[in-house]
C-alpha cells in the first residue's frame, strides 16, 4: 500500500456519503477558509483525526537503566539504540511531545544528545526528579500532561509494533486506562493479568514462577510496561498511590476500567545485559 506524506500529490477517491451530513458541510463552506467541498472534507477529517490523537508520551527512566536505553538494537538496520527506537514508535504514533522523566547519571549527558538527535520529529522534554517509583513519577508531571490523553512507557522495556491501533482502540473504549499486553511463557517477576475478553479483571504483580506451588500464576499474559491514560486518570492517585502496579491497577481492574491490549509486536525487558 503506498504511504502519503504530507506535500504528496492529493488522490482522488470515489466515497458514498449521507445527505444530509453532505448537507451539512456544505452549509460549512464560507468561501473563505473552506472554500469547496473537497476543502471541507479534508478540514473536518483532520480535525476528526486530531481529536482522537495523543500528543504526549512520558518515559519514566530510572537512572540504573540509561546503559540499556543507550545499547544499540542488536537487529536495527540504521544500528539505532533502544532509546531513539522508542522516539520512533512515538512519531510514528504522531505524538509530538516526550516527557523523559529521569534522575542524574554519567550517562545523562549522553542520554540527552540521543534525544536531541531526534528533535527535527519531536520535542524532548527531560524532567530530572527523585521519585520512589512509578506512580509517584507520572504524578510528577501531572501539569505537563493534563486534561489531556497520554501514553506512558516504562523505560526498562522496548516495545516494536502499530501503536496507532492501540491509541485508536483506546479512545473507542471510553476507560480511563489502557495497558499493552504481550504473552510470555516465563512470567516470574512479571505484571500478570487476568481478561475478560478486553477487560482486565485482575492484575498481579511480580507473579511467581510457575513452578513454585502453591501459589501459581494467573496467567502467562503480562504487562508490557506501556499504557494510555485518559484525563480523569488522576481522579485515582492520592498520597498513598507511589506505584502503579501495586496501587492503580488492581483498583481499576477490580471496577472493570483497565482496558487490555495485545501489542503483537516486539517486546524486550531491557536489563543489566543491555548496556552501552
Amino acid at each position: 500500500m503506498k504511504t502519503l506524506v504530507q506535500g504528496d500529490k492529493k488522490e482522488k477517491i470515489a466515497i458514498a456519503i449521507d445527505k444530509l451530513l453532505l448537507h451539512r458541510i456544505d452549509a460549512l463552506i464560507d468561501g473563505t477558509m473552506l472554500t469547496s467541498r473537497s476543502q471541507a472534507m479534508t478540514y473536518f477529517i483532520e480535525q476528526g483525526l486530531k481529536s482522537q490523537s495523543i500528543q504526549k508520551a512520558v518515559v519514566l527512566l530510572h537512572h540504573t537503566h540509561h546503559g540499556a536505553v543507550l545499547a544499540q538494537h542488536p537487529h536495527h538496520p540504521h544500528k539505532l539504540s533502544y532509546l531513539q527506537c522508542q522516539l520512533l514508535l512515538f512519531y510514528n504514533a504522531g505524538v509530538k511531545e516526550i516527557i523523559i522523566l529521569t534522575q542524574d547519571s554519567p550517562l545523562l549527558q549522553r542520554l540527552k544528545q540521543e534525544a536531541d538527535a531526534q528533535s527535527s520529529k519531536l520535542r524532548v522534554q527531560f524532567v530530572i526528579k527523585n521519585t520512589k517509583s512509578t506512580g509517584d513519577s507520572v504524578f510528577a508531571v501531572k501539569d505537563l500532561v493534563k486534561h489531556q490523553h497520554f501514553l506512558v512507557m516504562s523505560g526498562d522495556t522496548f516495545n516494536a509494533f502499530d501503536l496507532s491501533r492501540m491509541i485508536r482502540r483506546h479512545f473507542e473504549s471510553n476507560l480511563p486506562a489502557t495497558m499493552g499486553l504481550v504473552n510470555k511463557e516465563n512470567v516470574k517477576n512479571c505484571g500478570v493479568v487476568l481478561l475478560d475478553g478486553s477487560y482486565i479483571i485482575d492484575f498481579e504483580q511480580n507473579a511467581p514462577s510457575l513452578s513454585s506451588p502453591p501459589h501459581q500464576p494467573k496467567s502467562h499474559i503480562i504487562n508490557a510496561g506501556l499504557y494510555i491514560f485518559s484525563p480523569e486518570i488522576f481522579r485515582f492517585f492520592d498520597k498513598n498511590l507511589i506505584n502503579l502496579e501495586r496501587d492503580l491497577f488492581p483498583k481499576l481492574a477490580k471496577t472493570k476500567q483497565l482496558l487490555g491490549y495485545f501489542t503483537h509486536g516486539e517486546y524486550r525487558h531491557l536489563t543489566e545485559n543491555d548496556r552501552v
